[in-house]
């Protein structure tokens, strides 16, 4: 054949164009190259294994046809699928299709794969990793000394003993930084290794997408494929149903797979309700590791790293007193740090105390007028000497049931959260067991004429509230 690849790939373009929408051509069609013609073999240049999907899957009539008239009847075709690693090697990986266009169709060698991160063309995809996030700026204290342990031998050794790995904590203590570490230590001993990082909610709405276009199967695929799955907060799966299936699945298949599984989650296992009850079993399977609130030594260190790391230079007494008087998380002493840099900045003047006790009054303000459900409902058990999980159970011991009828007024009467949110959070109850519990409380408070009961409410109010 006399013409070159590059001739015949256009006249089978403006045969495509007239046979397809302009969208389907723009983004699928129009970023295809001719790379090769041998005889009657023409190779195409795809960007990924998900356009070989596409295309056998949604246009096989019309390559059959397009093929037909521009080349013959003995047409053959195969499919390179070309990509690049730390954007600088070239790399062609050729997919050994040959079709004749009348069985033009299905993906023998393998499931294609949808891969829901690629947005320009790579075999490897982005790992979603934060460049800061490594073990090297973890500030280690006893507060997550355990987590960090197993996090990093984890790294070392991806679907080994400690698989899966479920880390837990408060928001703000340093979960998100430590299981992306586990993340950047793999590919850094191994940078073939396909690491993938992301939220349950990020994961909810690619199997959104991929069910809408109809490329579920590349999904699964794509996941399968994974050899270190970093979920973050896996509790914002709680109430989709599909989305956890599909979740499950592809958790399943990696574990027997031995590749590795790192989850996060802001409760542990058997305290996030909504979820599968095989799920909750197979995290409680692995090892479980809690990170929390960081202690008065471990909040100094973090200071003096995020110090170092920005050039700047403070007081000893002024590091102490931030360190002292913030203790909640590490999201609250690095927001202090940046506040009283670009206070100086702005000012051209030194951090001072007043300065720092100005930053930090505010910080605090604002963190104490922060009700959560959860402050709620661990309030209530402390006081009553019950546990969180005992409130969702169906209990009608009376210390249980008078626990979970005051978490729910409380937070009724303290939050703005719906009653739907309120009654599946605090007792996996619906709105209207909320209604009767307040009504039940609200009863008790009035008829209480010693007010034994009412000094009570106080006093878990106060509680709540510190």
């Amino acid at each position: 054949m006399s013409e070159s690849v590059v001739d015949i790939w256009k006249k089978c373009l403006d045969e495509i164009a007239n046979r397809v929408t302009k969208s389907n051509y723009d983004t699928l069609f129009a970023r295809i190259q001719p790379f090769s013609i041998e005889g009657h073999v023409l190779t195409i240049e795809v960007p990924s294994k998900y356009f070989v999907e596409t295309i056998e899957r949604n246009f096989m009539g019309i390559m059959e046809d397009v093929l037909l008239r521009v080349i013959g009847k003995d047409v053959k075709m195969r499919y390179v699928i070309t990509t690049f690693k730390d954007n600088a090697s070239f790399q062609a990986e050729q997919v050994n299709i040959e079709r004749r266009p009348q069985i033009l169709g299905g993906y023998s060698k393998g499931e294609t794969v949808f891969n829901p991160f690629i947005q320009t063309r790579q075999a490897i995809p982005d790992p979603q990793l934060s460049v800061d996030y490594t073990f090297e700026n973890f500030v280690a204290g006893d507060c997550n000394k355990f987590a960090r342990a197993i996090a990093m031998e984890v790294a070392k050794k991806p679907g080994g003993a400690y698989n899966p790995l479920f880390i837990h904590g408060q928001s703000g203590v340093g979960k998100t930084h430590l299981i992306q570490a586990i993340g950047a230590e793999v590919k850094r001993l191994d940078y073939d290794k396909n690491v993938i990082y992301l939220s349950a909610d990020r994961f909810m709405r690619q199997y959104v997408d991929a069910r809408r276009e109809n490329l579920i199967n590349g999904f699964m695929a794509f996941y399968q494929m994974v050899d270190v799955l970093i979920v973050d907060d896996i509790q914002d799966l709680t109430g989709r149903e599909a989305t956890a299936s599909a979740f499950f699945q592809i958790f399943n298949y990696l574990i027997q797979s031995r590749k590795q599984v790192v989850i996060a989650a802001d409760k542990r296992p058997n305290e996030i309700m909504g979820l599968e009850d095989r799920m909750l079993s197979r995290f409680k399977a692995g090892i479980v590791a809690e990170v929390t609130r960081p202690d008065y030594e471990t909040r100094v260190r973090i200071i003096q790293s995020k110090l170092a790391k920005d050039g700047i230079v403070l007081a000893p007494e002024i590091v102490a007193y931030v360190a002292e008087n913030l203790q909640n998380n590490v999201r609250e002493l690095e927001g202090c740090i940046l506040a009283l840099m670009a206070r100086a900045t702005v000012t051209h003047s030194e951090i001072t105390m007043e300065v720092a006790r100005s930053v930090v009054d505010s910080i605090v303000s604002t963190t104490k007028s922060v009700i959560t459900l959860d402050k709620i409902a661990e309030t209530v058990a402390t006081h009553f000497k019950v546990s969180v999980e005992d409130m969702r159970t169906k209990s009608r011991k009376s210390d249980i049931v008078n626990a979970r009828q005051i978490a729910l007024y409380f937070a009724k009467t303290l939050t703005d959260n719906s009653l739907s949110t309120i009654g599946k959070q605090i007792a996996n109850r619906d709105h209207s067991t909320v209604l009767y519990s307040v009504k039940t409380i609200q009863d008790k408070m009035s008829m209480d004429k010693d007010k034994v009961f009412v000094n009570l409410m106080k006093q878990i109010e106060l509680e709540i509230k510190s």
